[in-house]
């Protein structure tokens, strides 16, 4: 398929009038939120714990959806992350078993999402900006992560007589044999930290020695020590790779203006080093040589393209009118009625015989002030005279909340169960709520609209695409799995 584009206008013709999904730029300013949130990264459940699954594939795939596969694989590796997911329910969680769930329902959401990625290319989001900086990004992290693993943490060795030694030296008023389990990991630690501190002193040495790295004086010599502006010129170049000058005023920001001088050669060293470790961690082609790697940047790059396609093409396709805000509120009123509210006296007891004993005593007309001080467990109200103040009537004991709207100022009532305890109430007023005004809730109708009229432009706009993409479906494979 070449080009499965759908154009927004196919959709928008379909369902005219009021409802109209107009091509018009709407509620951007979730849009950043949006795209911020698949920047923090995915799931990752390894390549080789099948879980509780019991297939493995035969075929080469389970769906094919255009250009893109869903192997036997990508469906188990899937399925076994959702019991860490609160999605499925008893069955998975506990039982373990896919066996209760609906396999082509879940297929189909796997196949939408492929469908997503396929149109997101089609409207060239893989050449996007944000796209390639968070991509890259993403990429270099793990690359990074590996050749820390290969070349610091997978090196370093750590003997019975190390840390004996080192046991000895943070310990020396104990005894070898005293040594608890505790304390022998305090001393591992405290010597794998000292080893990585070396291997990496060691490791960039080594880099630094078979790099090119030319170093411009000038450049560095020019750079502004205050955030005056400057020329952004190359201060450095590390195996033929730049390094700008912006990059070194971007470091110099958190360090002190009197300082800033003295440390400008040490954070250009910081970004050589960067350099270098990028530049090596790049060339070891982890995305073709490590499975997991490769497929973990593989699903990050498809939920980036997924999450940018709404964004960027249905986000703003979508239009909520200020008509059906307020038809929505009007509605809808008793859904934004604000709580009843009552002025209240407290006297806060823990047994049930002494509130009895104290509500008697108010009864026959002792003042309530003054046993609240003297007899209320209430720290927060009792130097006050138990007084309360205004608070929302439903937080208050269901006993009170029935007798308060026929309750008359000044009378008490009680005790009843309260926060582990026995509670005496002195009515002192009633105020009911009074619906907002909809300029306080408009906000709130607008995001429950949006997201409503979202999930379902998607589901048309995705019925399109399923109409348009060639969908291949290994019947013999799903019915194995069915079957079982």
């Amino acid at each position: 398929m070449k080009n499965c584009r759908i154009k927004i206008e196919e959709l928008r013709d379909e369902k005219p009038g009021k409802s109209e999904l107009k091509h018009r730029g709407f509620y951007h300013r979730y849009r950043l939120l949006l795209l911020l949130v698949v920047t923090a990264g995915l799931l990752f459940v390894p390549h080789h714990s099948h879980g509780f699954w019991p297939f493995t594939s035969k075929k080469d795939y389970l769906v094919k959806v255009g250009d893109k596969v869903i192997t036997m694989d990508d469906f188990v590796e899937e399925v076994n992350k959702l019991h860490m997911s609160s999605r499925v329910g008893k069955a998975l969680s506990e039982q373990h078993s896919f066996k209760k769930q609906d396999y082509r329902k879940f297929l189909d959401e796997l196949i939408d999402q492929k469908l997503m990625v396929i149109e997101a290319e089609n409207f060239e989001l893989d050449k996007d900006p944000f796209f390639l900086r968070n991509y890259k990004n993403y990429s270099l992290n793990l690359f990074l992560q590996k050749l820390r693993q290969e070349e610091i943490f997978d090196k370093i060795k750590i003997d019975k007589k190390e840390i004996e030694e080192k046991y000895k030296e943070l310990y020396k008023d104990k005894k070898l044999e005293e040594m608890t389990p505790q304390e022998l990991e305090s001393v591992r630690r405290t010597i794998f930290n000292e080893k990585v501190k070396e291997r990496e002193e060691e490791y960039f040495a080594r880099l630094r020695k078979k790099a090119r790295i030319k170093i411009n004086r000038d450049v560095l010599d020019a750079i502004p020590l205050d955030d005056s502006d400057f020329t952004d010129n190359v201060v450095a170049e590390v195996n033929g790779e730049p390094i700008l000058a912006s990059e070194v005023v971007e470091l110099l920001k958190g360090v002190k203006k009197d300082e800033r001088k003295d440390k400008k050669g040490e954070i250009l060293d910081r970004l050589i080093i960067r350099k270098l470790l990028d530049l090596e961690a790049i060339g070891k082609n982890y995305q073709e040589v490590e499975k997991d790697i490769g497929r973990r940047i593989k699903r990050y790059r498809e939920r980036l393209l997924i999450e940018l396609f709404k964004a960027k093409v249905i986000m703003p396709s979508i239009k909520v009118e200020e008509d059906e805000v307020v038809e929505y509120y009007n509605k809808n009123r008793e859904n934004f009625k604000e709580f009843d509210i009552v002025n209240v006296g407290i006297i806060f007891l823990e047994s049930k015989k002494e509130a009895e004993s104290v509500y008697n005593e108010l009864k026959n007309g002792a003042d309530f002030p003054y046993l609240a001080r003297t007899r209320s467990l209430d720290t927060s109200t009792a130097k006050s005279g138990g007084n309360m103040g205004w608070v929302v009537l439903n937080r208050l004991p269901e006993g009170f909340q029935k007798v308060a709207y026929e309750a008359k100022e000044g009378e008490v009532y009680g005790p009843f169960p309260f926060m582990k305890g026995y509670a005496i109430f002195e009515f002192r007023g009633l105020r009911k709520g009074d619906y907002m005004p909809i300029e306080k809730v408009r906000k709130t109708i607008l995001t429950k609209l949006y997201r409503e009229r979202f999930e379902e432009f998607i589901k048309e706009y995705i019925e399109k695409l399923r109409e348009t993409v060639s969908i291949d479906i290994n019947e013999e494979e799903l019915k194995r799995i069915e079957g079982s």
